[in-house]
């Protein structure tokens, strides 16, 4: 979590959040999701209701995931020309 916490200043010190908005949103989202499921954890709620919470916001967190991912290939292969026209 703390590493995550240094992505998010890195990202908004560098004002990096436009570049990369899948990125910047699946760290946001990994901090709340974090919070979220440890402070249901301290809280001592039962575990069925901590897993009715924490598989869904795990498919959403795949879905930034991916979208990250695809975030990436598209900013790295950009320049390649024969690349960007196999994507059309």
């Amino acid at each position: 979590m703390s590493f995550t916490c240094v992505i998010v200043i890195v990202i908004f010190r560098r004002k990096l959040y436009r570049s990369f908005p899948a990125l910047t949103a699946c760290s946001i989202f990994q901090l709340i999701k974090t919070t979220f499921l440890h402070m249901e954890l301290a809280l001592g709620i039962a575990l069925l209701i901590y897993s009715y919470s924490s598989y869904p916001l795990k498919l959403c967190s795949i879905g930034f995931e991916l979208w990250v991912v695809y975030e990436v290939f598209k900013t790295v292969f950009e320049p390649y020309d024969a690349l960007r026209r196999s994507w059309r």
